[in-house]
């Protein structure tokens, strides 16, 4: 999480906060990323949600890799 986290913060400057020990990730105080997900409507969730899904996919397969 917290690699996307850092993804997103160059995308928006300081609107990303990360906070690691609920493994949750906020955009803009109104979109929310966790493990299970993106919480959030509108283009810049939508956004967000079509990165996060590409970003789970990688490192899936970097994971898969290694074993």
């Amino acid at each position: 999480m917290e690699g996307f986290a850092k993804k997103l913060e160059g995308i928006f400057p300081h609107n990303v906060k990360y906070y690691p020990e609920a493994k949750l990730i906020t955009v803009m105080d109104r979109i929310k990323i966790t493990e299970r997900g993106v919480e959030g409507g509108g283009p810049v969730a939508d956004k967000i949600r079509e990165m996060f899904e590409a970003y789970v996919k990688e490192w899936r397969e970097k994971r898969m890799k290694k074993e």
